[in-house]
């Protein structure tokens, strides 16, 4: 079901225009009505899925050729030109001249200290308007959990920064992405994963999930402690982050087709993990699918998600201790 690059460039295309025609009447701009969907969902249905989530912050940097405009921030304005109000958002916006690559895609204390979505535009980051719109709820999701008292604090006490300051080891930490075991041990998990999602509302469903956690506890001993450590972190941040965009996106009539289709896409990728190519993130759709496992469940992992963080393993000890 991969679309060609030519196919989807076309696909972007359209709905572009699409997009376009609906808002020559209007003078928001395109990015200005999905950053709109977006939050209106979010206000909407984001607090029933995780308390909260609505009063996060929700700066947005929007990167546009040559320059970047700041939507909705709590502060930092140094460098940017006089607000100018966005009647679409109700809230100020900022402009000044590009800093970061137009494909960024992601969220950081990138203005004043405060979590921040920095974002390139639909075409430049080459999703659809309406997967782009969909990717802000899960940049979102990621504000949340930068806003959580005990995250900054609680990533560092796990020893895997190398004496990083920048933050930037979350996406260089060296895990072993080329071992043969290991890629095949999480190759194979991530199978036995997709069995148990395909098992769910089944008679089978508790014997596919007690599978897959028992190969879950063997690619655990595979690998070092650390190196564990760092998966479970990308499981717990990163995974439930797609879940929560994906089961958040479910709740807007303009976005449910998109998070369905997403949703696919998770439970095929699950088939075809490649480490040494994916790398990081190929934990992404595996830390999604075990937020699908847990809801299926019907365990309490949601409260639990904060008061045993960086990790999932814990959230799964109340459906059977796997040795």
């Amino acid at each position: 079901m991969r679309k060609t690059a030519l196919a989807l460039s076309l696909t972007i295309t359209m709905s572009v225009s699409v997009w376009s025609s609906a808002i020559q009447k209007d003078s928001s701009t395109m990015e200005e009505v999905l950053i709109s969907d977006a939050r209106e969902l979010i206000f909407q249905h984001g607090d029933s899925v995780w308390p909260g989530l609505s009063e996060a912050p929700f700066g947005i940097l929007l990167i546009n050729k040559d320059q970047e405009t700041l939507y909705c921030h709590e502060g930092g304005y140094d460098n940017f030109e006089p607000a100018i109000f966005s009647s679409k958002l109700g809230c100020e916006r900022y402009k000044r001249p590009r800093v970061f690559d137009e494909t960024f895609l992601a969220s950081f204390p990138a203005v004043g200290g405060v979590p921040t979505i920095v974002v390139g535009t639909p075409a430049a980051t080459s999703r659809t308007p309406h997967q782009w719109s969909l990717t802000l709820v899960h940049e979102h999701f990621h504000q949340l959990q930068f806003s959580w008292p005990g995250y900054y604090t609680g990533t560092a006490a796990l020893g895997l920064d190398g004496g990083d300051q920048t933050g930037m080891w979350m996406l260089n930490y060296s895990f072993p992405y080329d071992n043969v075991e290991t890629a095949g041990n999480i190759a194979t998990m991530a199978q036995a994963l997709a069995v148990a999602i395909e098992a769910r509302g089944s008679a089978s469903f508790q014997d596919a999930v007690f599978n897959y956690l028992t190969l879950r506890a063997k690619t655990e001993k595979s690998v070092s402690s650390r190196d564990w450590a760092y998966l479970e972190l990308q499981l717990w941040q990163e995974g439930v982050a797609r879940w929560t965009e994906n089961r958040i996106g479910r709740e807007s009539s303009i976005l449910a087709a998109t998070a369905l289709e997403s949703n696919l896409l998770i439970f095929n990728s699950l088939q075809s993990i490649d480490l040494a190519r994916q790398q990081r993130s190929a934990f992404y759709p595996i830390g999604a699918a075990e937020a699908m496992i847990l809801e299926a469940l019907n365990v309490d992992w949601r409260s639990r998600y904060w008061s045993e963080p960086f990790q999932m393993k814990t959230l799964f000890q109340n459906f059977k201790n796997v040795e």
